[in-house]
């Protein structure tokens, strides 16, 4: 299960390079020498800049929104965790407490854990996947100066 963010990437850049920026990373992730770190950081950016190279201005305001609405539904799974945790509690307290069949009760107990651990799972994955978190960055620094030079390009030709 990857998170919203490694979908992104999956999605924009190809499974294949997701798999090589995630192996990448992580390799250097517990490097205690700031140089590798530095240096994969610059090849990454380097490979996401030159896949973006080839794209029009329109194809990566496309992407940028894509990539601002699932940093916003990443942000909103966090933000809903609570909401779900409250409501499962609430919910196993009514299944308790309403009189119906022991199997019923029981059932319904079961389905409500495993929907609860469904959720944590999204929520835990998302919240914790750092090195999905530093290859967006890295993707959304290229993108924003692919569009940035895109516009400066345009206003100089217009002057």
């Amino acid at each position: 299960m990857l998170s919203i963010l490694g979908k992104l990437i999956c999605k924009e850049l190809g499974e294949q390079k997701y798999d090589m920026y995630f192996e990448c990373y992580s390799r250097y992730v517990n490097s205690d020498d700031n140089g590798p770190k530095s240096r994969h950081n610059e090849m990454i950016f380097r490979d996401i800049y030159k896949q973006l190279g080839n794209k029009d201005i329109y194809t990566l305001q496309k992407m940028l929104e894509r990539l601002l609405g699932a940093i916003e539904l990443s942000v909103r799974i966090s933000r809903q965790y609570m909401w779900v945790w409250m409501c499962t509690v609430i919910t196993i307290i009514l299944l308790i407490f309403i009189p119906v069949s022991l199997w019923w009760t029981v059932c319904g107990i079961c389905i409500v854990i495993t929907c609860f651990g469904y959720k944590s799972a999204v929520f835990l994955i998302n919240r914790y996947c750092f090195i999905d978190a530093n290859i967006v960055l890295l993707y959304k620094t290229a993108l924003y100066h692919m569009i940035l030079t895109y516009n400066v390009r345009k206003l100089s030709a217009i002057s």
